[in-house]
């Protein structure tokens, strides 16, 4: 400040005293030199001023203006250094120039403190820390000396300040909810941008809710005078879609097109129908993109709407102009050399002369691809082009493929994530369809993945989750990915031993339990395992999460064959029978008994006719082969129409899967049969089992399974071949025979809507000693419909008394009855007889109909209602019209 004169400003004036400089320009050099003396650009540094002992008060806070500050150069100043210099300590922190924010509340921001030195780098930090509040235009820090020390004193300019908050004419949605969406609080820093924004974002809140047509308004808080928002809301109704309708469509039908719609109608008066006008022209491309789908290129659609005069209602209407459905001229082959046009053209879906429909063309391009990854030309490129001809009405196909070369899995990665790994990398392997050696079928990788996902055993498996199971192919750097030290687990990789003596080619691992190696990720081997694979050779990674997989459940059904039932489970699906606790860590981390890939369930079912305790254990993969060993324990107990009847005792199984649809099982069963409370008069036949006996069987199973889905089937068939042979107190040969056969009879062209017929019988014959309670027995839903639980029986004295033959039958014809098939109407005709010799003197049929409801909330397995009236049947039998049953599977 040595450059101005000493009292008089740069304009001439003079002045003394307290005098302050009126003039603009000596205000300017003013605050030019104060900012020279502090030496900072990026904050204002405090100034040190020498205050006369004799000053008779600081002013107060309310009584300054940031424009009336002493003038410098009447003051005796120092440098900040030159005062932290002098260790005086800091007497007084105080702020001016803050008419309405307390000195309280900007003091919780400071944390420079009384009693101790000048602090600059605490300083500092105060400003950014009152910056952050956003309650100040300008902050600048000033000291002054005084006899008894410094005044820390910070300088502000305050921003406007919001005083008060109000929300009017909302009903439908809280003021809290509005509140958090604005952000908005009093205390807080006014600002006319800021309040218009709220207003927009309380108007697209009321939008996205259904209110279209609500308006928000700043009745306060649009000007820069202003100090209070008040938003004006005019909620108007909520918009709901009251009818969709299609005009000009011809190939398909409304409804069947609302299907495709993320628009819908209000059901009921209540349930959905929101109105959403975002989705319009996403519908408009979705009604395109189906059509085109089916052959309809020249397709056109637009979609218009009609507001109902209250504002209430909107009725949706789409135009559509199909034009023609393009066929098929000529599909041909180019670029294949390895297999011919005859093979990869052979049970094309898409032929010359057909429709063009995109799902089966996709179905098409599949075949191909899975003909040459059963080569091992798992990278082969198929790419169809679409040939738009001058003909109208026509387009050809060309498949141009790049068949690339044969590849051979080199190595399987496994790895697996979560919070604390515990699954066996074998449970992983052993759902796979491949082992290093084997050639690359990308059809065999897409199977084996859905395995993985089908065990329910990871994170993610919910199907189009993007996070779940995955199968990587690895082609170039490749081996194990370990992750850093902090990884919980070691990762092996299934890879290739070399044995001279065993036949394969060299790099060609057997995948039996001797081809894993351990890979450590601090050990020296991982630079080999991390080399470039051979020509020719891929590396498989297969990425996983563990999960929860345990569940506790409990509830209520009811069906008509075992009355009303409660039911609590404890269920789990990754058990691991060897995983005994060592310590209390294991059971906190869920690592105990866990990360086998073996299935527990503990099962409380009591009920008013029926009730089962048991305990079952299933290993899937016994000892990591191909063979399912199961074991059951439970206690059962039922009131049939002529005996209770009670059981303890267990069941242990072996199975093996020999091909994708064949397999076949062996049961060994030992139980403990009381018959109780027998039908008075009672015929031999009953007495001769009452009290406890001893049951013991054998079984042996053939299944033959090629059904495209265990619920409500279109195509495929299933068969079921057993044998059973008796022992302990009763030795008897037992057969029962399970066929069933599914058809198609008609579909939509995307595959939806299928008309599906089903025939299926039932045969059995037992031997003349088996016990009353092993004999056959019909009647309830899963067995002859329009006849009651156990209905269908030789009769002796009044009692039921089971047969020793049986055949049934039922043809069963299923429809939709929606357009998104969430039901279905059934015909249906059961017919068969069961009897004491080979016969059908006692034949039975019955005729009914009934729905069929799919609850996606519930899974696949429907909820079948049916009616049935029997049409020929015996004196003696039980007849009932009404059967349901949910999840059931026929």
């Amino acid at each position: 400040m040595s450059g101005i004169s000493g009292d008089t400003c740069r304009t001439g004036a003079p002045f003394s005293g307290a005098r302050r400089c009126r003039c603009a320009v000596g205000r300017a050099l003013a605050l030019a030199g104060v900012l020279l003396a502090s030496g900072s650009a990026a904050w204002s540094a405090p100034r040190v001023r020498d205050l006369p002992s004799d000053e008779p008060e600081l002013a107060e806070p309310e009584q300054l203006k940031p424009e009336d500050d002493i003038h410098p150069l009447k003051l005796k100043t120092t440098s900040l250094d030159e005062a932290a210099a002098l260790k005086d300590v800091v007497v007084e922190i105080t702020v001016e120039g803050n008419p309405t924010i307390p000195n309280d509340a900007i003091l919780k921001h400071v944390k420079s403190n009384i009693g101790r030195p000048l602090d600059q780098k605490a300083v500092k930090e105060d400003v950014k820390e009152l910056h952050k509040t956003s309650w100040f235009v300008t902050i600048e820090p000033v000291v002054r000396k005084t006899e008894k020390g410094l005044v820390l004193v910070f300088r502000v300019r305050e921003r406007p300040i919001l005083r008060r908050i109000e929300y009017k004419g909302n009903k439908k949605i809280k003021t809290k909810e509005l509140e958090a969406l604005t952000n908005l609080k009093v205390g807080g820093a006014f600002d006319v941008n800021t309040n218009r924004e709220a207003a927009r974002r309380i108007e697209e809140h009321y939008r996205e809710k259904s209110f279209q047509f609500a308006k928000v308004t700043l009745e306060k808080g649009n000007q820069r005078n202003d100090r209070e928002v008040v938003f004006l809301i005019e909620e108007g109704h909520k918009v709901h879609v009251g009818q969709i309708a299609f005009e000009g469509n011809k190939f398909f039908s409304t409804s069947l097109l609302k299907t495709k719609l993320r628009t819908k109608e209000r059901m009921f008066w209540f349930f959905g129908g929101t109105f959403d006008p975002a989705n319009q022209e996403e519908d408009v491309g979705l009604i395109k993109q189906y059509y085109q789908s089916l052959g309809f290129f020249d397709v056109q659609a637009t979609v218009s709407t009609v507001t109902s005069e209250d504002q209430s209602k909107v009725n949706v209407t789409y135009k559509v102009v199909e034009g023609i459905r393009y066929k098929v001229r000529d599909v041909s082959i180019e670029g294949n050399k390895v297999i011919s046009d005859k093979d990869l053209l052979k049970d094309m879906k898409v032929a010359s002369n057909e429709y063009f429909n995109e799902k089966k063309l996709e179905a098409d391009k599949s075949k191909v691809t899975n003909q040459y990854g059963e080569l091992g030309r798992i990278f082969a490129r198929i790419d169809v082009k679409q040939i738009h001809l001058e003909e109208p009405g026509f387009v050809d196909l060309v498949y141009a493929i790049d068949e690339d070369r044969p590849y051979r899995i080199r190595r399987i990665n496994v790895h697996i994530d979560g919070d604390n790994p515990h699954t066996k990398e074998s449970v992983v392997i052993n759902r796979l369809l491949l082992k290093p050696g084997d050639l690359a079928n990308a059809d065999k990788i897409k199977k084996s993945e859905t395995r993985v996902k089908g065990s329910a055993l990871f994170a993610g498996a919910q199907p189009g989750s993007p996070d779940g199971p995955h199968i990587a192919i690895v082609q170039g750097q490749a081996g194990p990915r370990v992750a850093s030290r902090e990884r919980s687990h070691i990762v092996r990789a299934q890879g290739f031993q070399d044995d001279p003596n065993s036949g394969q080619p060299p790099g060609a691992g057997t995948g039996g339990e001797n081809d894993e190696e351990m890979f450590d990720p601090l050990d020296d081997s991982m630079s080999r395992a991390l080399a470039e694979p051979p020509e020719g050779m891929i590396d498989l990674d297969v990425d996983v999460k563990d999960t929860q997989t345990g569940r506790f459940m409990f509830g209520v059904g009811v069906n008509s064959n075992a009355g009303l039932l409660g039911n609590i489970t404890l269920d789990e699906n990754n058990f691991d029978i060897s995983r005994i606790p060592t310590s209390y860590q294991d059971i906190k981390n869920g690592t105990a008994f866990r990360g086998g890939g073996q299935q527990f369930r503990l099962e409380a079912m009591p009920g008013t006719i029926f009730s089962r305790y048991l305990a079952s254990w299933t290993d899937p993969y016994f000892l990591d082969r191909n063979v399912s060993l199961s074991t059951m324990a439970q206690y059962y107990n039922r009131y049939f129409p002529n005996w209770v009847e009670q059981r303890e005792g267990g069941r242990v199984s072996l199975g093996k899967l020999l091909t994708p649809y064949l397999s076949t099982s062996l049961a060994v069963r030992a139980e403990n049969v009381n018959i109780s409370y027998p039908s008075v008069p009672t015929p031999p036949s009953l007495e001769a089992v009452l009290g406890n006996s001893v049951l013991s069987t054998v079984e042996w199973s053939v299944a033959h399974d090629t059904r495209d889905s265990a619920f409500q089937a279109g195509h495929g068939h299933y068969l079921n071949a057993k044998v059973e042979q008796g022992m302990a107190d009763y030795v008897y040969t037992k057969y029962d025979l399970d066929a069933r056969q599914y058809f198609t009879l008609r579909e939509r062209p995307d595959g939806s809507g299928r008309h599906t017929l089903s025939v299926t019988g039932l045969a059995g014959y037992t031997g003349s000693n088996t016990p009353i309670f092993e004999k056959f027995f019909a009647g309830g839903y899963q067995s002859f419909r329009g006849f009651q639980f156990y209905g269908v029986t030789p009769m002796q004295e009044g009692v039921r008394i089971g047969g020793t033959f049986q055949a049934l039958g039922s043809v069963e014809y299923m429809f939709p009855i929606m357009a998104d098939d969430t039901i279905k109407f059934v015909t249906f005709s059961d017919f068969g007889t069961v009897d004491n010799s080979v016969s059908f003197n006692a034949f039975r049929l019955t005729v009914g109909a009934g729905i069929r409801l799919t609850i996606p909330a519930m899974g696949p397995a429907p909820i079948a209602l049916d009616w049935a009236i029997p049409v020929m049947q015996q004196s003696y039998d039980t007849t009932q019209l009404f059967s349901f049953y949910v999840g059931v599977q026929r």
